[in-house]
Order: structure tokens, then sequence, then C-alpha cells
């Protein structure tokens, strides 16, 4: 349900409706290694992405327009697909962790930490290469 590309590259995959910071993560991740990174500036598209299911580490924002971060996640999770989560949103206060109870996300990040300390977190998820 997780995994990887038929290369065996990581596919990292960001949703994020600020482009900038999408933008900025996503070229950030590429600079580090030999990774595939597909942003996305809405959960729907995430969604409708042939290769979602085959997703590495899925990196959300949480406050997004028509479908938040919270829906995508129960979404990625009623359909089975088991590859870790990241949310990353502006604060992260103790209410936004507890509205994801049960649904498996690996880390909450807030925004306002930097882009080093979501990619460390992201890289430490990624499943162990062959």
């Amino acid at each position: 349900m997780g995994g990887e590309e038929p290369a065996g590259r990581p596919l990292i995959c960001l949703v994020d409706d600020e482009v900038g910071i999408l933008a900025a993560v996503s070229a950030a991740i590429r600079s580090r290694g030999d990774y595939e990174v597909q942003g996305f500036d809405r959960a729907a598209a995430f969604l409708g992405f042939v290769r979602a299911p085959s997703t590495s580490c899925l990196v959300t924002d949480y406050k997004m327009t028509a479908m938040s971060g919270l829906q995508l996640v129960k979404e990625v999770r009623r359909r089975g697909w088991t590859f870790p989560v990241v949310v990353s949103s502006g604060v992260v206060g103790q209410d936004i962790p507890r509205g994801f109870a049960g649904l498996n996300v690996a880390a909450f990040i807030e925004k306002a930490a930097g882009s080093d300390l979501l990619i460390a977190t992201v890289f430490r998820l990624l499943p162990s290469l062959p």
C-alpha cells in the first residue's frame, strides 16, 4: 500500500494550498537527495493522482480550502493507504493532534519550526530502501 516507485526512488507527496511553501519545501527535498517529489495545491488533486497509493510519505497542511488536512488523512486511511503522514500547520495546538486520533499520523510539525525539521522528519519516516 505505501511504497516506492518502480525505479526505487521514494515518492514524497506534499499537499499545501500555499504554493510558495509547496515550491520551497519541494525544492529543499529534491536538493538533499534522489527523491521524487510531487506537489499538490489541493487535497482532491492528490487523491486523484494515479500513483498516490505508492506514496512513500505524505506531508499535508492542516488548514486548506475545500478539503482540510484532517479530511484528507481520513480519506487516505479509508482507502487503506498505510504510508506515513506528516501534518504541518501554522499553529499546532493540542486540539489539532486530537482530531487525528486513530489515523496513525506520524508527526505534527509547526510551519514556524522551518523546513529543516519538516524535511528531517520526512527522511526519518521513509522506508528503508533495499
